[in-house]
């Protein structure tokens, strides 16, 4: 009787607790979070090791940026594995949204309702998605070509038409994060020479990217 006695009031302080402030969104998603880690799956209830996309420092990665031995920018690079399978990134929209490259605001749909799939940090008002587009060969589409293009939308749908006009709104490979990058070299192996690699299409921030330090 005790015991059950005990265990009650253990059960009302943490309730209490809980409705006073101590739980909330955070709480909950730092529970959630502990629980994923403990019985080995993610957010989506599947096992960790067989999420699809790459990750790095816990973070979903959206796209890579390569560069070559000289640290200068390449694009259309195809990436594969030790097993020759393509090394794809998730396709998930990004909801980044800076002073520099800002996000543009959510617009009502038809039956003027505003989507709040993305939040913008600063102002926390609703903006639009950046939805990446995977490159083709006229028969299949590809996530392992980088970098991959993309654009600000309404909705996370790919438009088959997003490339037909090439106008304005076309999806474009963003500024790389990096003007350029030290240059590397390994004794004996010659870095191969991408023939004629693309320019970086126009992007949507004017701003020029910075370039990594030089090691000493």
């Amino acid at each position: 009787m005790l015991l059950g006695l005990n265990a009650l009031a253990v059960f009302v302080l943490f309730m209490s607790w809980m409705n006073g402030g101590g739980g909330g969104a955070a709480y909950d998603r730092g529970w959630q979070d502990c629980y994923n880690e403990v019985v080995g799956t993610s957010g989506d209830g599947g096992p960790v090791d067989e999420q699809a996309g790459i990750y790095a420092g816990g973070r979903t990665v959206t796209n890579i940026y390569p560069y070559d031995t000289s640290g200068k920018p390449l694009t259309g690079l195809q990436l594969f594995d030790q097993d020759g399978k393509p090394i794809d990134v998730a396709a998930r929209p990004d909801c980044t949204s800076t002073v520099a490259d800002p996000l543009p605001p959510t617009v009502a749909d038809e039956d003027g309702i505003i989507s709040e799939m993305c939040l913008d940090e600063r102002t926390g008002e609703p903006v639009q998605p950046r939805i990446f587009y995977p490159w083709s060969n006229g028969a299949a589409q590809f996530y392992n070509v980088f970098p991959l293009p993309s654009r600000a939308q309404p909705d996370t749908a790919l438009d088959p038409n997003a490339f037909a006009n090439g106008g304005t709104d076309a999806p474009k490979i963003q500024e790389p994060p990096l003007a350029t990058v030290p240059k590397v070299s390994l004794p004996g192996i010659a870095a191969s020479s991408p023939s004629a690699s693309p320019s970086v299409s126009p992007t949507d921030s004017p701003s020029a990217s910075p370039s990594a330090p030089e090691t000493p």
